[in-house]
């Protein structure tokens, strides 16, 4: 509503001005509404990303993160500071116990997009052992050699700034080759493990079920896994 507003502006000033209206916003009101919306961007973009039909639990931890990088940073918040902070603190205790969780932890790290890279060296640890622990699990139950066919995700959205700032905190440019990777298979979970793990990420404009239809036979318990 405030953006439509906002994209009204003109016509509003205008009919205001005309009619003689008794009450207008002032030129700091508009732009505090203008940093409202641009505050508030962000979370429709997350939510869009989440609520999508192809998303995927190893996009949860990634997008929470940006979003709280996103907030924490100081661009052009004068007057909106107070919320922003206060937005900034919810998310913070809502989410506390998402790294403890090992559906979300596991998905984001064999997803080649994310792998480790979002983890820090102290939870990266912990993130392997979880890892290890679910592919040890399926193994025992399963043997698969690679990944079943998904939907193919369609990301035909802008680019946003919470886009920018995963691209900025994945550090992988969409020119970056991503060939097979060329190594033995091996049947030893923590040697599947580390080998995925040396791999390079994949950019974000790539997709993760292509790059496992590549490379299963790599690591095709963590495949398993990943599917």
């Amino acid at each position: 509503m405030v953006e439509r507003i906002l994209e009204q502006k003109k016509a509003i000033v205008s009919y205001a001005s005309d009619h003689d209206l008794p009450a207008l916003l002032t030129k700091n009101q508009w732009g505090l509404l203008e940093k409202l919306v641009a505050l508030l961007q962000p979370f429709e973009s997350v939510t869009k990303q989440i609520s999508s039909a192809d998303a995927s639990l190893a996009d949860v931890i990634p997008v929470v993160t940006a979003l709280q990088v996103t907030l924490e940073r100081h661009d052009n918040d004068a007057g909106v500071q107070t919320m922003k902070s206060v937005l900034l603190q919810d998310i913070k205790k809502r989410f506390s116990g998402m790294l403890d969780e090992p559906l979300y932890v596991v998905a984001t790290a064999v997803d080649p997009l994310y792998r480790m890279r979002l983890f820090s060296a102290e939870q990266q640890q912990q993130v392997l052992s979880m890892l290890i622990a679910e592919v040890q699990q399926q193994c025992e139950t399963r043997d698969v050699a690679s990944p079943a066919a998904k939907r193919p995700r369609l990301d035909n959205s802008p680019h946003t700034g919470i886009d920018n700032v995963l691209d900025e905190l994945l550090g992988v440019s969409a020119d970056q080759p991503s060939s097979p990777a060329q190594a033995p298979p091996t049947g030893d979970v923590s040697e599947q493990v580390r080998l995925f793990m040396l791999q390079p990420n994949i950019p974000r404009q790539q997709l993760a079920t292509s790059w496992w239809r590549d490379n299963a036979a790599l690591s095709p318990d963590v495949a398993a896994v990943a599917q």
